[in-house]
């Protein structure tokens, strides 16, 4: 392996973190967006 090898693919590895890291986010702020459209409708039928 050579260094030009090495520095590349350390990048890449960083970028796959932050695209995890991104997907994982969203995947979170849906589920919030779901429990609170839930949590209304509850209110809602119960008045």
């Amino acid at each position: 392996m050579t260094d030009a090898a090495a520095t590349e693919r350390v990048p890449n590895r960083g970028l796959i973190t932050v695209c995890a890291m991104g997907a994982t986010l969203m995947r979170a702020l849906e589920g919030m967006i779901d429990r609170q459209a839930q949590i209304i409708a509850y209110i809602d039928t119960t008045g």
